[in-house]
């Protein structure tokens, strides 16, 4: 799992920590359940963490993420929900990427249902048809049945799902969003504008917070062979962003406290496109300081925590 923290030194902080078996409380906002591996006990504040590493601990194969966005009026945060106070509200976000087998699935359906308050979202960013033994058979109809069973409220496209023909793609994506149950988030991907949504919004219990989670597919030239995505036309990442941001701008009473993207692509692409948001708030802000966000990355195989500051 992967996540992009963007802000600037006033506004963010961020604390790591890890919840144990013991249920110990736990002082972070970004959470492996379970992990083995310690995580340091507070990120730089400023300046780029570059695959942060953590020391193994002991063998656990039970590692789901937990983010939560604090919004205030003036600035991004994450923070630790014990460390709360009356006047932020919390968004909490449980993401996952790249399931090529069904294993850990009852696992996180477990850890889902524990947590206090709810998640609003809970997401698996890429590669959740493909490739897997099962799919090879069933045309990934095992692994559709499992994420709905298992509590994910969003997907979005990764390189894999070009495995399957499009027309058992389409049946797949039709059968995960029937009666609601998974919104499929694909914000720049032509052809399956019927099977997917370029936006969803989510909001804190409370309803006073609402975030937009939008699915990027990578565009990158070595992602695939002739460049699209089994023949459907992939649009710019950073022209799709900016085209959204454009459109929740222009909206009459907008009240979207952020864009949360949910990313397929390679490390230096979701760098990349943390620098373009914060350039994008610097320039619609009319050169104040940027408030921030988060990317929700996928493809990458190891858990990697960076942190870009404004003006990098």
């Amino acid at each position: 799992h992967r996540t992009c923290c963007l802000s600037n030194r006033s506004s963010l902080s961020i604390l790591s920590s890890i919840i144990q078996r013991d249920s110990r409380k736990s002082l972070a906002l970004y959470y492996l359940c379970n992990s083995s591996f310690m995580m340091p006990q507070r990120l730089a504040s400023f300046g780029l963490l570059h695959s942060t590493r953590w020391q193994r601990r002991r063998r656990s194969f039970n590692r789901f993420s937990m983010l939560q966005i604090q919004s205030s009026t003036q600035s991004f945060h994450t923070t630790s929900a014990n460390a709360l106070d009356n006047n932020q509200v919390t968004v909490r976000l449980v993401s996952i990427n790249d399931v090529y087998d069904l294993t850990n699935l009852p696992k996180l359906a477990s850890f889902i249902r524990s947590l206090k308050p709810k998640p609003s979202a809970v997401t698996l960013n890429g590669d959740f048809l493909s490739p897997s033994a099962l799919s090879s058979i069933d045309n990934g109809r095992g692994h559709v049945a499992a994420i709905r069973a298992a509590g994910i409220t969003h997907v979005s496209l990764g390189n894999h799902e070009a495995d399957l023909q499009i027309s058992n793609l389409k049946d797949r994506l039709n059968e995960l969003g029937r009666r609601g149950s998974v919104t499929v988030l694909n914000s720049n991907v032509s052809g399956l504008s019927r099977q997917t949504r370029e936006m969803d919004i989510v909001s804190s219990q409370c309803k006073s917070v609402s975030i937009a989670l939008i699915g990027l597919m990578s565009d990158e030239s070595d992602m695939f062979r002739d460049g699209t995505f089994r023949g459907l036309n992939i649009a710019n990442v950073k022209d799709t962003y900016a085209d959204i941001s454009d459109k929740l701008n222009n909206t009459p009473n907008n009240k979207i406290s952020c864009i949360v993207p949910l990313t397929h692509q390679s490390l230096q692409g979701d760098l990349d496109l943390a620098k373009w948001m914060l350039e994008l708030q610097s320039q619609r802000n009319e050169g104040k300081k940027p408030i921030g966000g988060v990317v929700l990355g996928g493809h990458e195989h190891t858990k990697i925590h960076e942190f870009v500051p404004a003006g990098s």
